[in-house]
């Protein structure tokens, strides 16, 4: 980086006007189509986690490789970032889900939400279902929505002693939605 400085000094502040015009745009060019791209969700639109799903455009870090059906959560904390039109009131987030637990070694998993940074929420985890979070809407400032999973309780299969698995796995996501209310 202290390369590419020095030559943009050398070559845009010392040269010509032209030249300047030049390391603008080719920087504007280099900068802007580095950023990330955020993806945009619907309200109501299913995210559908497993091979063939669509979850792996929102997935950031903490995510296992799909499986037929759903993912699993990989590590003690599971990120989804998209970007979404504020919506009017609070939004509920629903999500169909299961837990890994061992029965007499791991009964539970147990989860905060935090929606942009702010704690929204709190599962407990201990068989598959349906579990839902109430959004408030000043949680939703600005476009981007940034869920995050705070998994305390993941652990490996091999850490069990169940299998040979030893990703830390704390939830099998199946799907997502977010809906108005």
């Amino acid at each position: 980086m202290e390369r590419l400085n020095q030559w943009v000094f050398e070559r845009c502040y010392k040269g010509s006007l032209y030249m300047m015009v030049f390391c603008f745009l080719l920087l504007a060019i280099i900068f802007g189509c580095s950023k990330e791209k955020i993806p945009i969700y619907k309200l109501g639109s299913s995210i559908t986690f497993g091979k063939g799903g669509t979850a792996g455009q929102y997935q950031k870090k903490g995510w296992s490789s799909p499986e037929a059906g759903f993912t699993w959560t990989d590590g003690n904390s599971s990120e989804l970032l998209m970007k979404i039109d504020k919506p009017k009131s609070d939004i509920i987030m629903t999500a169909d889900l299961g837990p890994l637990t061992v029965p007499g070694k791991l009964e539970k998993q147990r989860v905060a939400i935090n929606i942009n940074g702010k704690k929204a929420g709190e599962w407990v985890v201990n068989a598959p279902g349906e579990y839902k979070l109430d959004i408030p809407q000043d949680y939703l400032k600005g476009s981007e929505l940034n869920i995050t999973f705070e998994l305390p309780d993941a652990a490996s299969p091999l850490e069990l002693s169940v299998s040979e698995d030893s990703r830390k796995l704390g939830l099998g996501i199946k799907t997502i939605k977010l809906l108005g209310k």
